[in-house]
C-alpha cells in the first residue's frame, strides 16, 4: 500500500492517503485480527477490503497492529481501546484516508464524477447551486458534499440535516472568474439547537480524488 499523501498539521494531527493495490489476504495477515475474524467472515468483499485498508493505515500510523483495538462507539465513530486519539476515516475506489488527532475532526475523499450532480439538492439549497461558477460547478460540488461530509463526522452524533445545520463559506467557489485552485480553505459552521461550532475546511486534489478534512 504505497503512502500517496501525508499531511502533519500539527504535532499530534497526521493525515495520511493510501492507494490500495493489495488484496484483502494480503492486509489481514500484516494485523493482529484475533477478536475480528468473525465480524470479517460476514463482511461482503468490498467492506472488508476497505476495512482492512483502513485499519492497515491506522496501526502503520500508531506503529500499533492490533487492528482488534480499534472499535466503533454507538454512533458509528473509530476509536483506539488503549491509545487516545480521534480518528477519522474515508474511503473511495483505490484509496483510503485516514485523520489522527487530538482535535475534533472529519474527513472525506471521494472520486471526482457528474453523478454528484444527481444529489446537489440533497446537500445545497436552491441559491448556492445558481451562484456555483458554471465552469468549477463539478469540482465545488464535490467540494461542499466532502467539507459538509467532514463536519457531520465532527458532530459525531448523526440526525443532522445537510442543508440546514451545516453551513460551509462559499466565497472562494462562487462568482469567481478564474479556476478553482487548491489547496482550497474554508470555513464551516455546525449549528444545532443550542450547539454551534466553527470549523476550519481543506480540500486538495490527489489524482482522480478529491480530500477533504476538517477541524475545529
Amino acid at each position: 500500500m504505497p503512502l500517496i499523501y501525508k499531511i502533519i498539521d500539527s504535532p499530534k494531527s497526521t493525515i495520511a492517503v493510501w492507494k490500495v493495490t493489495e488484496s484483502a489476504e494480503f492486509l489481514a495477515d500484516r494485523l493482529e485480527l484475533k477478536n475480528a475474524k468473525e465480524k470479517l467472515s460476514r463482511m461482503h468483499p468490498k467492506r472488508k477490503l476497505e476495512w482492512l485498508a483502513s485499519r492497515h493505515v491506522i496501526c502503520s500510523m500508531l506503529n500499533n497492529f492490533n487492528a482488534s483495538k480499534i472499535k466503533n462507539d454507538s454512533f458509528g465513530r473509530p476509536y483506539h481501546e488503549d491509545i487516545d486519539v480521534n480518528i477519522s476515516i474515508s474511503h473511495t475506489i483505490g484509496y483510503v484516508a485516514v485523520y489522527l488527532s487530538n482535535k475534533t475532526i472529519g474527513i472525506d475523499i471521494q472520486q471526482i464524477t457528474p453523478k454528484i450532480k444527481l444529489i446537489a439538492h440533497k446537500f445545497l439549497d436552491i441559491n448556492t447551486l445558481h451562484e456555483l461558477h458554471p465552469a468549477e460547478n463539478l469540482v465545488a460540488l464535490h467540494y461542499l458534499w466532502g467539507a459538509k461530509e467532514c463536519m457531520y463526522k465532527c458532530y459525531g452524533k448523526k440526525k443532522l440535516d445537510f442543508r440546514e445545520n451545516l453551513k460551509v463559506s462559499t466565497e472562494k467557489l462562487v462568482f469567481a472568474d478564474t479556476k478553482l485552485t487548491f489547496p482550497c480553505n474554508t470555513v464551516g459552521l455546525i449549528s444545532k439547537g443550542l450547539y454551534q461550532k466553527d470549523m476550519m475546511i481543506s480540500g486538495v486534489k490527489i489524482n482522480d480524488a478529491l480530500l477533504v478534512y476538517a477541524h475545529d
